[in-house]
C-alpha cells in the first residue's frame, strides 16, 4: 500500500514562508498582532484530502501513535482506520470498523470505540483483524485507553472508568470525579489525563482514579482553552487540541503552561502553512519527538517535529481569538420564522442562528430574502442567561425565543430582543430532564418539541416549559432512535420530522408522538445519509430538505419521503459545502449554514441552485457598526488582560477603558426588534 505520494503534500520552510503572504498584506494593528503571535509552525508533512479513496478521509474522529514511527487515523465516514508512516505514506487499512470515534494504541493492541453500535473492539494492528469485541457499558461512552493488557473505557459524565481484559472481561471499575462532557482520554503508567470539553478543563488522575491536577479555564489566552477535544500525554507533557482557539497547547504534567502553536487561517491558502482550522485530535510519539494534529473539517492530518516547535517558539500574551471574532461561525442551528406565525405583531420574517463556538445567538430580519443582523446575545457560562454550546434556537408563537443550551442540559427562554426570561430542564433521564439536547421547534399551539439526543427521545413541553410527554425509544428498528439531534414541526401536515444521526434516517411522527414512517438509511446512494444534521419542510414546494455534514450536501424529498434531488458537494465554491449544518425553509428560500466555509448559502428550493451566500461582513451590518464591534473586542481583550494580571490594577486605565467600551456600545445599539418597521 505504499507509493500513494499523491495524497501527501510535502512542505518546505521556504515554501511556507513564501506562502504566508498569500493571505494578503497585513497592515497597521493587524501586522502588529501577527508579530505578537509568532507561533505558526509549518508541519513537515500533511496527509489527507476529502474522499473515500486510500489515504483520504470523510470524518476524522481520532488519531493515535504506534510507537515512534507510525500512527493510526480513525475515520467514521468510511468505517475504517488507516495507518501512516511519519513520511505520510499509507502503511495499511483496517476496514469495516463501525464508525470508530475514539482509538488508543499501546503494547501491541489497538482499541476502538464504535460510535453507532457502541462496541469496544480490540484489533491486532499487524494482522489488521479484530480479535475481540464486546458491548460498552450502558450510557454514553466517550473514550478508550489501553495500558499493558488492560482496556479502559470512560463515560461522558465520568464517575467511573471501566477496566477490561483484552478479551472483554470486566476486571474492575475505578471511581473518578464527575465530569461535564468528557471527549478524550490519554492513559499511561502514571494514570489518566481527561479532556472535559464543556467545563474547559483538563483533569489528571492517578491509577486509582484520584485527582492529581485540574487545569485550564474557558478563554483565549495562553493556558486557557475553548472547546478542547483531543489530548496526548508524554512523560513530561500534556498536549491539548484547543479546538475553537485553533491551536495546540502544551502543559507540564502538573498543569503549568509551556507553549502553544497554530492559529486560525486568515486565508484558505494558509490552511497547510502552520495555521489550523478546528484541530480536534492530537497524538504524540512515545519519545515525544513527533506530534500529529488532525483537522476533521479539512479532512487532513499534520505531522509536526517537536524540534521545529521548540526552536521557533516565542512567548506571547496575546489572545488566540482576535482575528476570528468577525468570521461567520454559525456552526449549527438555524430556524426561520414567518411573521404570521407569531401571536404578537412582528414586522419582519426572522432568522435565528446559533454560534456554538462563542456561545452566542444571532437574530436577523429577512429583507428581500437576505438576512440582516439586528441583534445578538449570549456568553459562556452556567448562570441564567449564559450559554454553553447552544445547539438549538427557535421561536414560539407567543414571541418567546427558546435556546437549547446543550452544554448546560437545559432550555432558556428569552424575548425577541434577547432579554432573559426563564429556563427549564436539568441533566437526567426522567420526564422533563435532558441529556445533550439538540435542535427543536414549536407548533402553532405553543408546544415545544426538543430532541433529547442522549436519552434517545423527543420531549414535548408547553410554552412555559412544563413537561407534557415524550416519544421515541432507543434502537435501530422502525420508529426507534439512536441520537436524535433535530425535531422540526411540519405545521401544514401536523407532523414532526426527527433527524436520527446514528441510524442515518429521518423518522416521522404525528404531533402526539405516534410513529408514522421513516426514510433514509446509512450509505452514499441517493436518498441515503452518512451524517444527517438538520431537516425542514418547505410548504411552497411541499418538500422535505435534509443536510448531511459528512456527505456535504442537501437532499430533497417529497412530502411522502420520495427522493427528488441532491445538491452540493465538498468544496469552497458557491453551491459547494464544507460541513453543512442547520437548514431553514422560509419565504421561498432555503438558508443553509455552511459552517467550515464561514458563511451561509441561500438556495432555491425548486432546483437547489445557490442564489447568494451571506456572512457577517455582508448581511447588512453597517460599516461603522462593524468597526465599533471590532474596537470593542480589542478593548475588552485589553481589559481582560489587565484584570487577569498579577500586577496591581491600574485604576485610571481601567476606568478609561470602561468608558471607551460603553461609548462604542452606544454606537452599536439598534432599535428593538418589535420597533423596527418593514423594509
Amino acid at each position: 500500500m505504499r507509493g500513494l505520494a499523491s495524497s501527501v503534500y510535502w512542505l518546505t520552510m521556504a515554501g511556507a514562508i513564501a506562502g504566508n503572504a498569500w493571505g494578503g498584506e497585513l497592515v497597521g494593528s493587524e501586522a502588529e498582532r501577527e508579530l505578537k503571535y509568532p507561533n505558526i509552525v509549518p508541519p513537515r508533512v500533511v496527509i489527507g484530502g476529502n474522499g473515500n479513496a486510500p489515504a483520504q478521509f470523510l470524518s476524522i474522529k481520532d488519531v493515535a501513535f504506534r510507537g515512534n514511527d507510525s500512527f493510526f487515523v480513525a475515520d467514521c465516514g468510511t468505517d475504517r482506520i488507516q495507518e501512516f508512516a511519519l513520511d505520510g505514506h499509507l502503511a495499511g487499512i483496517i476496514a469495516h470498523v463501525d464508525c470508530p470515534t475514539n482509538i488508543a494504541v499501546a503494547h501491541g493492541l489497538l482499541v476502538a470505540l464504535g460510535g453507532r453500535n457502541n462496541l469496544i473492539s480490540v484489533i491486532d494492528p499487524d494482522k489488521r483483524t479484530v480479535t475481540a469485541s464486546w458491548p460498552a457499558p450502558a450510557g454514553q461512552m466517550r473514550a478508550v485507553g489501553v495500558w499493558g493488557d488492560t482496556v479502559f473505557v470512560l463515560p461522558k459524565r465520568g464517575g467511573k472508568i471501566y477496566a477490561y481484559t483484552a478479551r472483554g472481561a470486566l476486571v474492575r471499575t475505578i471511581d473518578v470525579p464527575p465530569l461535564e462532557s468528557a471527549v478524550d482520554m490519554a492513559v499511561g503508567e502514571d494514570g489518566f489525563v481527561i479532556v472535559d470539553k464543556t467545563a474547559a478543563q483538563i483533569v489528571a488522575l492517578d491509577r486509582a482514579g484520584q485527582e492529581v491536577a485540574r487545569f485550564g479555564s474557558y478563554g483565549t489566552f495562553p493556558g486557557e482553552v475553548a472547546n478542547p477535544h483531543g489530548v496526548a500525554a508524554t512523560r513530561a507533557s500534556v498536549i491539548v487540541a484547543d479546538t475553537v482557539n485553533h491551536r495546540i497547547q502544551e502543559f507540564e504534567r502538573g498543569g503549568a503552561f509551556k507553549l502553544q502553536w497554530g492559529r486560525h487561517p486568515i486565508s484558505p491558502l494558509q490552511m497547510s502553512l502552520g495555521r489550523m482550522h478546528y484541530p480536534h485530535n492530537v497524538a504524540a510519539s512515545d519519545d515525544g519527538t513527533s506530534i500529529v494534529v488532525c483537522e476533521p473539517y479539512e479532512s487532513k492530518c499534520n505531522v509536526f517535529a517537536k524540534s521545529d516547535i521548540v526552536r521557533s517558539y516565542r512567548a506571547s500574551d496575546d489572545s488566540a481569538y482576535w482575528n476570528k471574532f468577525f468570521w461567520f461561525h454559525y456552526r449549527g442551528p438555524v430556524k426561520g420564522t414567518a411573521r404570521e406565525f407569531f401571536r404578537i405583531p412582528v414586522p419582519n420574517d426572522l432568522l435565528f442562528m446559533g454560534e456554538e463556538d462563542i456561545h452566542r445567538i444571532v437574530i436577523a430580519k429577512v429583507v428581500d430574502g437576505v438576512p440582516e443582523t439586528i441583534g445578538y446575545f449570549g456568553e459562556y457560562g452556567s448562570e441564567p442567561g449564559q450559554l454553553k454550546g447552544p445547539e438549538g434556537v427557535f421561536a414560539g408563537p407567543n414571541g418567546s425565543l427558546y435556546v437549547v443550551d446543550t452544554g448546560n442540559n437545559r432550555v432558556q427562554v428569552f424575548d425577541l430582543d434577547g432579554n432573559y426570561k426563564s429556563l427549564f430542564g436539568t441533566y437526567g433521564s426522567g420526564p422533563g430532564e435532558l441529556n445533550e439536547p439538540g435542535q427543536g421547534s414549536a407548533d402553532s399551539r405553543g408546544r415545544l418539541y426538543i430532541s433529547d439526543s442522549g436519552n434517545q427521545r423527543v420531549q414535548v413541553f408547553d410554552e412555559n416549559g412544563a413537561f407534557l410527554f415524550n416519544f421515541g425509544e432507543a434502537g435501530s428498528g422502525p420508529g426507534q432512535l439512536n441520537r436524535p439531534i433535530d425535531a422540526r414541526v411540519d405545521e401544514k401536515n401536523k407532523r414532526v420530522f426527527v433527524v436520527d444521526l446514528n441510524n442515518a434516517k429521518v423518522v416521522v411522527f404525528d404531533l402526539d408522538g405516534k410513529f408514522l414512517w421513516e426514510f433514509g438509511g446509512s450509505g452514499t446512494d441517493i436518498g441515503q445519509f452518512i451524517a444527517p444534521h438538520s431537516v425542514d419542510y418547505d410548504e411552497a414546494t411541499d418538500s422535505i430538505f435534509v443536510t448531511d455534514m459528512i456527505a456535504n450536501n442537501v437532499q430533497k424529498f417529497s412530502s411522502s419521503g420520495r427522493f427528488l434531488g441532491r445538491y452540493g458537494r465538498y468544496g469552497t465554491g458557491l453551491g459547494e459545502f464544507k460541513t453543512p449544518a442547520g437548514i431553514a425553509a422560509l419565504g421561498g428560500r432555503l438558508y443553509v449554514m455552511d459552517h467550515t466555509n464561514h458563511r451561509g448559502q441561500i438556495l432555491n428550493p425548486e432546483n437547489g441552485t445557490t442564489m447568494v451566500s451571506f456572512g457577517e461582513s455582508i448581511i447588512g451590518i453597517p460599516t461603522d457598526m462593524l468597526e465599533a464591534r471590532k474596537r470593542v473586542a480589542e478593548l475588552e481583550l485589553e481589559l481582560q488582560k489587565l484584570t487577569q494580571s498579577n500586577k496591581p490594577l491600574p485604576v485610571d486605565q481601567l476606568k478609561t477603558l470602561g468608558q471607551q467600551i460603553q461609548e462604542l456600545k452606544k454606537q452599536m445599539d439598534t432599535p428593538s426588534i418589535l420597533q423596527q418597521g418593514h423594509h
